[in-house]
């Protein structure tokens, strides 16, 4: 399983909501309640809510692809690779895969708004995807996933509720299962401070085993004057299952400072603590992850009335293990140029 702390990177991740998001989900709305459907979302006309509701996306897999298309995968639905297919968007991509196991990726991604009444809307979000390989001996895979959020809003309040269930087989055999529920609450504060609050529980079956996780995200977002922002965020995960479990928590801290309406300039520090077996490993060991990033990003298309945007970013990772007294060093850096055609 493929757990993206800071986001939900695959449409296939156990994206899901724990008990302390039930508490608190119930003591600020209680009248939200959970619908639950595995749903394909259909096109319809195109409204603010509910602009482009499908997408097709390709993806080519070989070797280092991600890398010359700047690691995005299409199913992400990056609009700098995006071609209009009368009036259906297809959202070009690439994974990365060692030589053997080129191939193709395809499928379909949307989402349908529902408006009710007194602030309240049902958001249904599904996705569909095959891939096939280039060698004939490795069985292909199929994956669904889909959901309904029932979603609320009340001036600067906002609250979802989530439940998600997810297929995937491996030629006709099902080999992967999840089912999952997830909440988020936004608002406000005095003083203009926007605290987001996402909680998470997931079961992932695989091959007969069970796993289960449980995360919650916290955080805290200000606007200052010259449009400089700036995001203090702190995440914490456990899971238990056939991996003997593990746990994760860290605090993240970043600013993104514009330079001119052509550039911004964004760095941040993370710190992620991790050990394998529960919570007393994360008190007693110290192991764990500094990240120290900077990106740019550069509209150089502005200047000539052109999509075409330059992004540069630059990664010093220290990866610390106290039990071995091993410390490892890593740098990594990526310069990408997007152009919508």
């Amino acid at each position: 399983m493929s757990t993206n702390l800071l986001g939900d990177g695959t449409p296939f991740g156990v994206r899901a909501f724990g008990v302390a998001g039930f508490i608190f989900a119930g003591f600020i709305g209680a009248s939200v309640i959970g619908v639950s459907a595995a749903s394909n979302a259909a096109r319809a006309d195109a409204t603010p809510d509910n602009a482009d509701p499908v997408k097709l996306f390709v993806d080519v897999m070989g070797d280092n692809l991600g890398t010359k298309l700047q690691g995005q995968d299409a199913s992400s639905g990056d609009p700098n690779k995006q071609i209009d297919l009368g009036g259906v968007p297809l959202v070009l991509g690439a994974k990365d895969t060692d030589a053997a196991s080129r191939g193709i990726t395809a499928g379909a991604n949307g989402q349908y708004s529902v408006p009710f009444s007194d602030g309240f809307s049902l958001i249904s979000r599904g996705s569909f995807s095959r891939t096939n390989y280039l060698d004939t001996s490795l069985i292909g895979s199929t994956a669904m996933d889909g959901g309904s959020e029932l979603h609320y809003q009340s001036g600067d309040l906002t609250i979802g509720l989530r439940p998600d269930i997810g297929f995937a087989f491996n030629g006709m055999a099902l080999d992967q299962l999840n089912y999952s529920i997830n909440s988020n609450v936004s608002t406000t504060l005095p003083g203009g401070l926007v605290a987001t609050i996402t909680t998470a529980y997931g079961r992932e079956t695989i091959d007969g085993s069970d796993s289960l996780t449980t995360s919650g995200n916290t955080t805290l977002s200000y606007v200052f004057p010259h449009s400089v922002k700036v995001d203090i965020n702190y995440v914490f995960q456990h899971s238990t299952g056939a991996d003997n479990g593990a746990d994760l928590q860290g605090p993240t801290l970043s600013a993104t400072i514009p330079f001119g309406s052509d550039i911004d300039f964004a760095a941040r520090y993370c710190f992620t603590q991790a050990a394998g077996n529960g919570l007393a490993d994360l008190r007693m060991n110290q192991d764990g992850t500094q990240t120290l990033g900077m990106t740019a990003d550069w509209d150089i298309g502005a200047q000539i009335d052109a999509d075409i945007k330059v992004k540069a970013s630059y990664d010093y990772i220290r990866d610390s293990v106290t039990t071995a007294g091993q410390t490892q060093i890593q740098h990594a850096g990526t310069v990408g140029m997007a152009m919508k055609f």
